[in-house]
C-alpha cells in the first residue's frame, strides 16, 4: 500500500527557519521546557505531559522532508495551549529492507524507552500513535538544532563528550544500524540529541555508527552505572511489548557484555562499521 498524494501539503527539502520559532528545549530528569506558543511564556513542561501532547494532541501537517529513505513529515500538535512541532514517521512510508524487520517506527519508540530508563535523556520523547493523517507511525518531539553541527564538529568539543560517549554507549545497546554523524544535533542549550533510532535492536548484531573516538577508552563509571541499574531493573514492560524476545534477549546480553568489557568496543576493519553516508 502506498500513501496517498499530498496535493495540499507543502514538500520541503530543508526545514525553514521559522520551524524552530515556537518551541525549545532543555534536557532533564524529568521535564523538557517549552514555549507556550498562546501567551510566548516560557515553562517548565513535565516529560509526562510532553508524550501527552505527543500522542493526544490535535495535528496539522506541516511538510513531507526529502532527505531520507523513508516518508517523514513535520507536523504541529496542540493540546491545551501548548503548541509544538513533531516528526512523525508512518509505517505505511518505511522501506522494506532486505536485512531488518519492518516496523521501524517501534524501534524509534523502543529507542526513547531505553535512554529513558538509562536516565540519559539524549533521545527525544517519542510515542506510537494510531490516528495520524497516514496511519499508525512514531511521533518524535522535533528539536530545533543548528545544522552546521553534527557529530565531526562536536567530538571536537571536550564540554560535548560526556554527552557523546553516552550516544555511544546507547547505540551499543540497542545495536544501532545508522549513526550519521547528521543524526547527532546540538541544541541552543549545547545539548545533543540522538534522532532517526529506526535501524536498531537487530537480534545480529548489526553495529554501523561514526562514533568510534571512544574505542578502547574506559567507560565512564557513571555509564557503567547507568547500565548495571538498567539490568538490575530489567527493560522497561513497554519495550516487552514492542519487541520481539530474541531482541529482547540481545539487549540484554550486549548490555552485559559492554559492562563487562569495561570499554568502549573497537572498530572492525571491514567498512561494515560504518553507515552511509557518514553525515
Amino acid at each position: 500500500m502506498s500513501l496517498p498524494q499530498l496535493n495540499s501539503v507543502l514538500t520541503i527539502n530543508r526545514l525553514p527557519a521559522s520551524a524552530c520559532s515556537s518551541i525549545t528545549f532543555k534536557q532533564t530528569t524529568d521535564a523538557v521546557s517549552l514555549h507556550v506558543s498562546k501567551s510566548a511564556a516560557h515553562s517548565e513542561i513535565p516529560t509526562e505531559q510532553t508524550l501527552r501532547l505527543l500522542l493526544e494532541g490535535e495535528t496539522q501537517l506541516r511538510g513531507r522532508l526529502l532527505s531520507g529513505s523513508n516518508a517523514v513529515y513535520l507536523v504541529d500538535l496542540q493540546m491545551n495551549g501548548l503548541i509544538a512541532k513533531a516528526i512523525y514517521k508512518p509505517v505505511l512510508g518505511e522501506r522494506p529492507l532486505w536485512d531488518f524487520p519492518p516496523d521501524l517506527s517501534y524501534r524509534e519508540r523502543g529507542a526513547f524507552l531505553v535512554d529513558k530508563a538509562l536516565g540519559w535523556n539524549v533521545v527525544p520523547p517519542t510515542v506510537l500513535r494510531k490516528d495520524m493523517p497516514f496511519g499508525l507511525g512514531s511521533v518524535q518531539l522535533f528539536m530545533p538544532s543548528d545544522h552546521k553541527h553534527h557529530y565531526f564538529t562536536m567530538i571536537a568539543n571536550d564540554h560535548l563528550r560526556p554527552q557523546l560517549e553516552r550516544i555511544c554507549a546507547l547505540d551499543i545497546v540497542i545495536n544501532n544500524a545508522d549513526r550519521k554523524a547528521g543524526h547527532c544535533l546540538l541544541d541552543d542549550n549545547g545539548e545533543v540529541w540522538a534522532i532517526d533510532n529506526g535501524l536498531t535492536f537487530h537480534h545480529d548484531l548489526k553495529l554501523r555508527t561514526v562514533i568510534w573516538d571512544f574505542a578502547n577508552n574506559k567507560i565512564p563509571s557513571s555509564i557503567q552505572h547507568d547500565l548495571q541499574r538498567l539490568l538490575d531493573s530489567g527493560l522497561p514492560d513497554q519495550l516487552k511489548r514492542t519487541l520481539a524476545p530474541v531482541e529482547l534477549e540481545a539487549t540484554l546480553k550486549r548490555t552485559r557484555e559492554l559492562l563487562l568489557a569495561g570499554h568502549f568496543p573497537t572498530m572492525s576493519r571491514s567498512l561494515g562499521s560504518l553507515p552511509w553516508s557518514l553525515v
